[in-house]
């Protein structure tokens, strides 16, 4: 993948995207310590106390927890849709976290089913958030928002049905007005107590 393709992003993630930059980079991250679940975006990001990643199969979060360390902050932005044992998972994570922790999860709605290697499951805001709270997780300290929108949904099924992958953003064609009823994406934030 050249560094332009790497730049572009996917159209139903760039509202999702800036928000969850949003609130992330509004925190002190540089006295956290991180861990990334499937994934190494937020590395780049923030500037951590210390940052980790952790990947599947070789972690596998239905079964596994990082021996022996706690984080303030864990990411599992597009991995939930993936994982068979959701509670266990989410009880897992809920376990890596300290006290007063965080855990951002982004999760995809209305978009094409994409085996890696499996996809099992989509959330709706308050969908996500009652799973969160079925972790461990207190509902009043999550918060939530999802963004799509017919346009955005319709093309992500086109693409798919015609054999193609993502559509990724371009300003001048795509809207990012939202639209509650057709939901691309739905994002949490939890906090530990």
């Amino acid at each position: 993948m050249s560094n332009d393709e790497k730049k572009k992003v996917q159209w139903a993630r760039k509202v999702m995207n800036d928000k969850t930059r949003e609130i992330v980079t509004a925190l002190n991250t540089e006295t956290m310590d991180a861990l990334e679940i499937s994934g190494e975006h937020w590395r780049e990001v923030c500037k951590w106390k210390t940052y980790a990643s952790v990947h599947f199969p070789a972690f596998d979060l239905n079964y596994d927890v990082v021996p022996h360390k706690t984080f303030d902050f864990i990411f599992a932005e597009q991995v939930l849709e993936h994982v068979k044992y959701l509670y266990r998972a989410v009880r897992n994570v809920y376990r890596m976290l300290r006290s007063g922790g965080r855990f951002l999860v982004t999760t995809p709605f209305l978009i094409q089913i994409h085996a890696h290697p499996m996809d099992f499951t989509r959330w709706t805001e308050d969908g996500i958030r009652y799973l969160l709270e079925e972790g461990g997780f207190d509902v009043h300290r999550c918060s939530t928002g999802s963004w799509g929108n017919l346009e955005c949904v319709i093309a992500d099924f086109r693409s798919c049905s015609q054999g193609l992958t993502w559509n990724f953003y371009d300003a001048d064609k795509h809207s990012l007005v939202n639209q509650r009823n057709y939901p691309s994406v739905v994002w949490a934030v939890a906090q530990k107590n």
